[in-house]
């Protein structure tokens, strides 16, 4: 039986400072196909995959690896996350369902440390200080970067911050790493990390 290529589908990746407005270059920026529990993180050459100086970064799930017991790199309905960091210092990422032929996403970086895309990070958080600048409710959605299982949704009031404590957050599920998704650029959110 052979195998038939999967379609191209680009991921057009904007990262921006944690300004939320002025593009950042040398950011890493990788997918993790949460479905099929593959990961891309470095191009053809084997280097790390970062914005240029526009602050964009060009990714295609056609690029995951197939992982085993897998067909495929990826399908239309796989659940992926995508993430850009700066090792040990900033991070934001956003929880993404492949439909269609391509995805235009803007990651707006948060001061929470990010060990990267192991899966078998050790990282914990002790605290997570939320702070909304809006007059709107918005959530912040803490991820296990292995599976995608929610761990934590927190409401931070309109106008108001809120600080949570929430130990070791592997204790409640995840198998290895997290990852932040805000749900609008005017939520601001900072974490203890261990």
């Amino acid at each position: 039986m052979i195998n038939t290529p999967v379609a191209p589908h680009p991921i057009e990746v904007t990262v921006n400072d944690t300004d939320n407005s002025t593009v950042k270059a040398n950011v890493r920026v990788y997918i993790r196909n949460i479905t099929k529990k593959s990961t891309l993180d470095k191009d053809t050459n084997g280097n790390y995959i970062v914005t240029n100086s526009a602050g964009l970064a060009l990714l295609d799930a056609a690029n995951l690896p197939i992982t085993t017991g897998q067909a495929l790199e990826y399908q239309q309905g796989d659940k992926v996350l995508i993430v850009a960091y700066e090792p040990g210092k900033t991070h934001d990422a956003v929880l993404y369902t492949i439909s269609g032929d391509s995805k235009t996403q803007t990651l707006n970086l948060n001061p929470v440390p990010h060990a990267g895309p192991s899966v078998y990070s050790t990282q914990r958080i002790l605290t997570i200080v939320g702070g909304n600048t809006t007059g709107t409710v918005y959530y912040a959605k803490v991820y296990a970067l292995d599976d995608g299982q929610l761990l934590s949704h927190i409401e931070v009031p309109a106008n108001d911050t809120r600080t949570a404590s929430y130990g070791d957050l592997r204790g409640i599920g995840a198998s290895g790493g997290f990852v932040i998704e805000r749900e609008n650029s005017g939520l601001l959110v900072t974490a203890s990390v261990k």
